[in-house]
């Protein structure tokens, strides 16, 4: 939700997530950080209404919780892992007891090249508390253009 202020970044198809992340995190930092200084509530209500005029009526928040009051849309909270390539002890996080009944969203498989096809087995091996799978899984398109 509070991500959604950020204009499309990126000049080119990317043949993965992370080299797509590499890229903008390079070639953007400008812009990156001019949105990062709007506070974070704002950011927050920017994404609501901008799914609401879009026609979205439920939204899976990735990332942290957010103080969400009084939406006119359903934000649902979630176990949220960043993905298999970026967040560091995602097997640890994903197998978290304590969060077993959580729906869990995170990046994987997304792009064309031979490392994000290995990310989905991966996470598939470690996904040993049966979180997620089949229809459950959600991606995000980080092509330009």
């Amino acid at each position: 939700m509070d991500f959604n202020l950020f204009p499309q970044l990126g000049n080119r198809y990317y043949n993965s997530y992370t080299e797509w992340g590499k890229h903008i995190q390079t070639n953007y930092k400008d812009e990156i950080a001019a949105v990062l200084k709007v506070p974070l509530n704002l950011r927050v209500e920017w994404g609501i209404f901008k799914n609401l005029l879009c026609g979205v009526t439920t939204v899976v928040n990735h990332g942290e919780p957010l103080p969400i009051a009084n939406a006119p849309i359903n934000v649902e909270q979630c176990h949220s892992i960043h993905s298999v390539q970026f967040e560091k002890r995602w097997k640890l996080k994903l197998n978290n007891p304590l969060k077993r009944k959580l729906p869990v969203v995170i990046h994987v498989g997304e792009g064309s090249d031979e490392q994000s096809k290995r990310e989905i087995d991966t996470l598939i091996r470690w996904n040993l508390l049966k979180k997620a799978g089949g229809g459950a899984w959600r991606s995000h398109d980080h092509r330009a253009g």
